[in-house]
């Protein structure tokens, strides 16, 4: 089953956006030049295969409306469905470096990672919120600005905490070292969970050009991810659709 989620969702990466997006406000977001028909939003934190779970739909004028529901999580049980301590739900896996300052071990949270969009009782495409107002092809992510997901939480927990990473630089028989003077990435953590759903804007803050060989390449340097209260102004949703609504 993870291994069918985690399939979906590349092919969700993979599809090329369509030319349409929702210049929204925080309570109102809308499509414009909206074609599609009304659409179900699904998030799968726990698995598809009928463990997604319905959060809002999409309006025949484009207009998106949220509507998180209460959960009990003993219903999806059965699915093998996990849970990660914050630490790792929010993404902080590799540190060469890091500062905790506060951390909730005992609350598991997960990403719900894709809002899907469901029509025909079939997933028909997906939304991706971010504040890049256009996106070329579905590697450009190296844009200064910021997206947006929704988490899981099993209860209340903080996390605030930076992570540091560097590079590495060549050694004697090809081992390589952390060079502690050449910093690769930097995010900064300032999570407040509540039980329930919980809204995170993930921002790159800064961008690095490094040379790797002979080549010189853009990375990202700095980041940030932080609870919010609302939908941002700023966000735009771009919409990917791969229905044959003909068929």
């Amino acid at each position: 089953m993870k291994i069918l989620f985690r399939m979906l969702v590349a092919i969700v990466t993979a599809i090329t956006f369509l030319p349409c997006q929702a210049q929204n406000s925080s309570s109102t977001p809308k499509i414009e030049n909206y074609t599609k028909g009304e659409l179900e939003i699904k998030v799968a934190p726990f698995g598809l295969d009928g463990n997604e779970i319905h959060v809002g739909k999409v309006l025949p004028n484009g207009t998106i409306q949220f509507s998180w529901p209460d959960i009990d999580l003993a219903d999806y049980e059965s699915s093998g469905f996990f849970m990660n301590q914050l630490k790792s739900s929010l993404g902080m896996n590799v540190c060469h470096d890091k500062k905790i300052e506060e951390n909730n071990t005992e609350i598991n949270a997960v990403d719900t990672q894709s809002l899907f969009l469901y029509k025909y009782g079939q997933n028909v495409g997906a939304l991706l919120p971010t504040t890049q107002k256009e996106l070329k092809d579905s590697d450009d992510n190296l844009i200064i600005g910021s997206t947006i997901s929704w988490f899981y939480s099993d209860g209340d927990g903080k996390f605030k905490a930076v992570c540091t990473v560097y590079e590495k630089k060549g050694g004697a028989n090809d081992v390589y070292e952390i060079d502690k003077n050449n910093v690769s990435n930097t995010t900064t953590y300032n999570i407040d969970f509540k039980k329930g759903w919980n809204l995170v804007a993930t921002s790159l803050l800064e961008l690095k050009d490094q040379k790797r060989g002979d080549n010189l390449i853009t990375t990202k340097f700095k980041e940030r991810k932080a609870t919010i209260d609302q939908i941002p102004n700023n966000i735009n949703w771009h919409l990917k659709y791969w229905a044959n609504d003909e068929l």
